[in-house]
């Protein structure tokens, strides 16, 4: 009944095991580490939105210095800046007159987001082969935590023809740059509000906020929204430079900064969108660590839950032996050895002839016999001390 009992305990111990290692660990797991990321994720919007302030919007310039400059062919900008809408689309111009790896693509961009007569009113244009500055700007796009990002910098630095006799006098080429990075900087309607010098550091405050899970993580804006082939169908006769699809046409947008005796123009591209990401691969890998960890404990437990339960059975196993032995010396044995022990320590032997100190053992003996007739083990002691009589 016992045994059975026991193995009923056991059956429903390792049920639980079972239940607590393949289910419970688990369930426990995905909640904890749920209710983490929640939090986490909660926490780093938190700071998101700190770090942006008021702002809806975010500008700042980096300097790089060294700027080159190369003449352009003043014949071959006024044969594409003259062209009319029958005639072969802009882009097409720039790639045969301006071989690729002399200008760049920023070139082609450049005449393909202007209508024509931009250039008309120079007479010498310089394409900027080493950029002096960059401007970045961020704003939220679906959200704060989806900004998109996008850069400003110069592309053509061209001279005024109404003032071509007063070449002499005309600001260099980087006071040029200079002029219009502090006049997006300071006066440009457009950009002035979201320009302030710290910006800098506070887009790399923001794009550098992260916990365990999240952080932000960088998408190319050409990677994730490529134009369409240029060998594709597309009317270029109608289109109009002022207003086209960015998403059938290269992206950018080309401006410029003039005053009486200059113009520089400059590009803005965006370059690509920063977005809240999750980390993935360390949250499974801790999820993981912590199930792990947890049916480690659980197999200690079992393991030693097992031991414990065992201890019992091996004591009542080992009683059962050796009763069973107890039992297994045949009855006959018993009443033999206490039959010798009775008549060999019988008083009545001591007393003709007296002999009191035998006669005194001999009645200890005897009256031991009398009292353990069924003990073994007490009458093979006695048998041994009846014989020394």
């Amino acid at each position: 009944m016992k045994k059975i009992l026991y193995l009923i305990v056991l059956v429903i111990c390792i049920g639980i095991y079972i239940g607590i290692y393949f289910f419970y660990i688990p369930i426990l797991a995905e909640s904890t580490f749920e209710q983490k990321r929640e939090s986490l994720e909660i926490d780093i919007k938190k700071q998101i939105k700190e770090a942006w302030g008021s702002d809806i919007a975010l500008l700042y310039f980096k300097d790089y210095g060294g700027a080159k400059y190369l003449r352009m062919d003043m014949d071959a900008v006024h044969l594409i800046d003259n062209r009319q809408d029958s005639n072969m689309p802009p882009y097409g111009l720039a790639w045969k007159l301006f071989p690729n790896g002399r200008y760049g693509n920023s070139v082609r961009t450049a005449f393909e987001s202007l209508r024509p007569g931009n250039f008309r009113d120079l007479y010498d244009l310089y394409y900027i082969q080493n950029r002096p500055w960059i401007g970045t700007y961020i704003a939220p796009d679906q959200d704060l935590y989806t900004i998109k990002v996008f850069n400003y910098y110069p592309v053509f630095v061209g001279y005024k023809t109404e003032n071509i006799s007063l070449r002499n006098y005309r600001p260099s080429l980087d006071d040029c740059c200079i002029d219009a990075k502090k006049y997006i900087q300071e006066e440009d309607k457009d950009n002035r509000m979201y320009y302030k010098p710290q910006n800098e550091e506070r887009v790399n405050k923001i794009f550098n906020l992260r916990n365990d899970y999240y952080y932000f993580q960088f998408r190319s804006f050409i990677e994730t929204n490529t134009p369409n082939s240029y060998t594709d169908e597309f009317d270029f006769a109608s289109f109009n430079f002022h207003n086209h699809d960015k998403f059938r046409f290269p992206t950018g947008n080309l401006s410029w900064i003039y005053n009486g005796f200059y113009k520089v123009y400059y590009l803005t591209q965006r370059s690509g969108t920063m977005y809240l990401s999750f980390n993935d691969t360390k949250y499974n890998q801790e999820l993981n660590s912590y199930i792990s960890d947890k049916r480690g404990i659980c197999n200690i437990v079992f393991l030693i839950f097992i031991i414990i339960s065992a201890i019992p059975v091996i004591i009542v196993h080992k009683k059962t032996s050796v009763k069973k032995e107890s039992v297994e010396k045949p009855s006959d044995t018993v009443l033999s050895i206490y039959e010798k022990v009775v008549d060999l320590s019988n008083p009545e032997r001591f007393i003709k002839p007296y002999q009191p100190d035998k006669l005194e053992k001999a009645n200890r003996i005897y009256s031991n016999a009398l009292n353990n007739k069924d003990n073994i083990d007490i009458l093979e002691k006695l048998l041994e001390e009846a014989k020394a009589l």
